[in-house]
């Protein structure tokens, strides 16, 4: 067999390798100042150099923008439910999720709903302690059922945050979302309305509508006992208590033990206004008790040497 040539490259010359600024080879491009390209923007170093010392179209090219906070109540999102599936919501990424599994889910759902709510007491209390209050009313004397206390957590959500009755009973079911629906007023009627709506349509709750309406009024009165709303004077806060003792009754029968807290609380109940002691229901109210007056005065006397209640309510 003839063997086989191969013809490989030599290297070039130091001559041909000389290259000389007054004759640049004609196969290589001749340098350009770097261009910076940003969002359809071409730039140059000069340009750059030129507006130093004011926000540069790169620097505002690249600036993220603004972040946009939730406001308040906090409008649902629509990636909501997606992000619980994915943390293992509803029960269906693992298929185990429990009673106390629903609950718990229940709670964070709530807390996310009202992040941005307080109480309109002195203190500015977070919105969430409330629900979470009315479920631990409601458990600790006796309700076991999983249902009545989400609901309980939830009662508020369509009220007065960005929540729908179809949300809830997606993320919940329909039995959860019915007790929270049956718990909701209807916002477009002034507050007296409201309440006028409340007497009228309590009889016709169900059972497990009439107990979370219950845990929910005691925990009002007890707030409002020991820690008025800001602005209210006594004659409203005795209007709340008749009125409320006026719902509670049609509600008795669904949850005896509650009916005995509250019929309690409607005799014995005083509160302080202006360093005046006033009896909370006046029709039904006995006289001040040492014990009454140390509940009411509890929350103050915690306050340390130059503290004071927070004076600058948030309303939502």
């Amino acid at each position: 067999m003839a063997p086989i040539r191969l013809d490989l490259p030599t290297a070039p010359s130091p001559s041909e390798l000389r290259i000389t600024a007054s004759s640049p080879s004609p196969s290589l491009p001749t340098p350009q100042p770097p261009q910076t390209r940003t969002n359809g923007l071409q730039l140059n170093p000069v340009s750059l150099l030129a507006m130093e010392g004011t926000p540069s179209e790169l620097d505002l090219a690249r600036t993220p923008p603004p972040k946009s906070f939730a406001p308040s109540p906090p409008i649902s999102r629509t990636a909501s439910e997606i992000d619980l599936a994915s943390q293992g919501g509803y029960g269906g990424r693992w298929g185990m999720e429990g009673e106390l599994g629903r609950f718990l889910r229940t709670v964070d759902f709530a807390a996310r709903k009202h992040s941005c709510q307080r109480r309109k007491d002195v203190d500015q209390t977070p919105y969430i302690n409330h629900p979470i209050a009315v479920a631990n009313i409601l458990s600790s004397t006796g309700i076991t059922d999983v249902k009545v206390l989400q609901a309980a957590v939830l009662h508020d959500t369509v009220e007065d945050t960005h929540t729908t009755i179809e949300e809830i009973a997606h993320l919940f079911g329909s039995d959860v979302a019915r007790i929270v629906e049956e718990c909701t007023d209807n916002t477009t009627l002034s507050g007296q309305q409201r309440k006028i709506e409340q007497l009228r349509s309590a009889p016709f709750k169900s059972r497990e509508a009439q107990q979370v309406k219950l845990a929910d009024k005691i925990h009002n009165l007890e707030s409002i006992r020991r820690c008025p709303p800001v602005g209210w004077g006594i004659k409203r806060i005795q209007a709340y208590f008749i009125w409320a003792k006026q719902v509670t009754d049609v509600c008795a029968s669904a949850h005896p033990p509650l009916a005995e807290r509250l019929q309690e609380l409607y005799e014995t109940a005083y509160t302080r206004v202006n360093g005046v002691y006033y009896p909370c229901h006046p029709e039904v109210c006995g006289p001040l008790t040492e014990d009454e007056k140390n509940l009411v005065d509890s929350r103050l006397r915690a306050l340390k040497d130059g503290q004071t209640v927070c004076p600058a309510p948030i309303f939502f």
